[in-house]
């Protein structure tokens, strides 16, 4: 991420603590990443140059219509520095600012099959005791790993994953 989209998030996650509304705030960068990760068109009108900041406005008071005051006043504030560009960036930074703030970690889990959720609560109850912290776990399907799991927390990869252990195998016989 850019310097200036982290420096425009901190400054208003600062703001939203002064004013007592981070998880209302953080329910809007949420949707706002979300939206423009999910929606192509909005990203490239957002980043174009040849849309004039007024049809930018409209569109982003339209689509997030149901968004916080604060929110949309960042919007306004980077509509009117030019940086709307920045606005997927400062989403994401903020989400970030408040996830290390409140120690919450993210975890990806890559499944052959569908989690049960007596499986799904061990698994967090683990991964939880292991980081000391609470852990968002998003799952993943994927049937190519054949069983087993490949467990990521920020940027640690557990393989314990039927392909994974064929490929360390593989490498073993081959070396």
């Amino acid at each position: 991420m850019g310097k200036a989209a982290e420096r425009y998030a901190k400054a208003f996650y600062t703001t939203t603590e002064d004013k007592n509304v981070v998880n209302e705030v953080l329910a809007d960068m949420k949707l706002i990443k979300n939206t423009m990760l999910e929606n192509k068109e909005l990203k490239s009108v957002i980043n174009s140059p040849v849309i004039d900041l007024h049809k930018k406005k409209l569109i982003l008071e339209a689509v997030f219509s149901e968004a916080n005051s604060n929110s949309m006043q960042l919007i306004a504030f980077l509509l009117n520095k030019k940086r709307i560009n920045l606005l997927l960036e400062v989403a994401s930074s903020y989400i970030s600012i408040y996830e290390k703030n409140n120690n919450i970690n993210r975890a990806k889990v890559v499944l052959a099959k569908e989690l049960t959720h007596d499986m799904f609560t061990k698994i967090q109850a683990k991964v939880n005791a292991l980081t000391g912290n609470d852990v968002e776990i998003q799952t993943e399907i994927n049937p190519a790993i054949l069983g087993g799991f490949v467990l990521t927390i920020n940027d640690l990869q557990y393989d314990a994953s039927v392909v994974g252990q064929l490929n360390k195998f593989k490498t073993q016989l081959v070396n």
